[in-house]
């Protein structure tokens, strides 16, 4: 009976804190007027020709519809030249569950931008609603709640969760694949295993980042054997067997469709979006790779000491790193998973070298679990002790 009440009261808990995040939801999507990028109008494109329409039907739609005066060169040049649109249009047909989604929802309610809204909004709930059972296991219901606030209320996070483009809907399934692989870690049932399979099989039509679910799950198995936690690295084999093969069929179907690929994109990026036509030794692009990244991090040092807050927390998340690598026990199997979904994250940008933030909102959770976690910690160290019944 007690537990069933403590239940009802977690669950009263995140109603409310999902109904403050869809305020805030709103309140950020009202102010940006219209939540649309050039991504989002290629994504439209692919759903106009979900509808039936043509390649040439579906760029006319899109460019009558959506005459947005773009702010810069490159986005106009997309729009205005004919073979650069094309271009660009390539590197988005390999991602078909959003606007197919959106084709879905429009059957039923006629209305492109909720169409194309909805899944982001549920997408964006449905993360907050991961974290708060990730944050909960850890930290408690003050830590959850205080975590999840925080995640909504900053600025990086929510100003970018709005757009109508695959990020959210990509963070969401980042953070289900996390909480299944730490599912699998604690009771390996072969349910599990299929619930992750299916995940990380639909997430790669919505983009390609979830590649880095590879990555993620070697970096979680090196810290089990660094904590000597040999159980743990013989249950993580098969996830990283069986990730590596979806990944590496994945990787091999986007070569045999034609499908454009790493090394495309980021040429794409050295001429800036197709406002040029260049082509580009070995070298060029290496070089161009070691100045992205090192201007990336130079804008994101600036961006985090820009703001007291952003300092105070990305400092007590390096601290409650720093204790992780120092102790031998003590940090626990979810910890490992959400430190090792940061870095994961995290390391797409050696391969596409962009600070978009919405690349980022895995590394923005992992931030605010560990430093929520630290903090309440170092708050709790600070209370004074009881004292004895003798004192008065």
């Amino acid at each position: 009976m007690a537990k069933n009440s403590k239940n009802i009261k977690r669950t009263l808990l995140l109603a409310i804190i999902l109904i403050l995040s869809s305020i805030s939801f709103f309140s950020a999507l009202s102010k940006v007027g219209l939540p649309y990028t050039s991504d989002t109008l290629f994504y439209k494109h692919i759903f106009y020709q979900f509808q039936g329409g043509s390649f040439n039907e579906a760029r006319d739609k899109v460019l009558k519809n959506h005459q947005i005066l773009w702010p810069d060169k490159i986005q106009r040049n997309i729009f205005t030249n004919e073979e650069t649109y094309k271009n660009s249009y390539t590197f988005f047909t390999k991602r078909p569950l959003y606007p197919f989604m959106a084709f879905i929802i429009n059957k039923f309610i006629r209305n492109e931008f909720y169409a194309f809204m909805l899944p982001v909004f549920i997408s964006f709930l449905g993360f907050i609603t991961l974290a708060f059972f990730l944050l909960i296991k850890r930290t408690g219901v003050v830590g959850a709640s205080i975590g999840c606030l925080l995640l909504v209320s900053t600025p990086l996070f929510i100003k970018n969760a709005i757009y109508f483009m695959t990020d959210t809907i990509g963070a969401f399934f980042w953070l289900t694949q996390i909480i299944l692989i730490i599912a699998f870690l604690q009771k390996p049932k072969w349910q599990v295993l299929l619930l992750f399979t299916i995940c990380l099989i639909i997430s790669l039509f919505n983009r390609e980042q979830s590649l880095f679910i590879v990555p993620t799950i070697i970096i979680a198995g090196l810290f089990f054997l660094k904590q000597k936690e040999s159980t743990q690295v013989k249950r993580i084999v098969p996830l990283l067997l069986l990730s590596s093969t979806i990944s590496l069929l994945y990787i091999l179907g986007l070569y045999l469709l034609g499908q454009r690929g790493a090394l495309d994109s980021i040429v794409y990026a050295q001429n800036s979006f197709g406002f040029y036509n260049n082509s580009f030794t070995k070298i060029e692009t290496v070089a161009f790779m070691i100045d992205s990244i090192s201007y990336v991090h130079q804008k994101f040092i600036k961006d985090l000491l820009s703001s007291p807050a952003y300092t105070l927390f990305f400092t007590t998340f390096i601290f409650a790193v720093f204790r992780f690598f120092k102790q031998k026990n003590g940090f626990k199997t979810i910890d490992t998973l959400i430190l090792s979904s940061g870095i994961g994250s995290y390391l797409s940008i050696f391969i596409l070298p962009l600070l978009n933030y919405r690349y980022f909102f895995p590394v923005m959770f992992t931030v605010i679990y560990f430093s929520t976690m630290y903090i309440l910690e170092f708050l709790k160290s600070l209370e004074q002790k009881p004292p004895n019944k003798t004192e008065i």
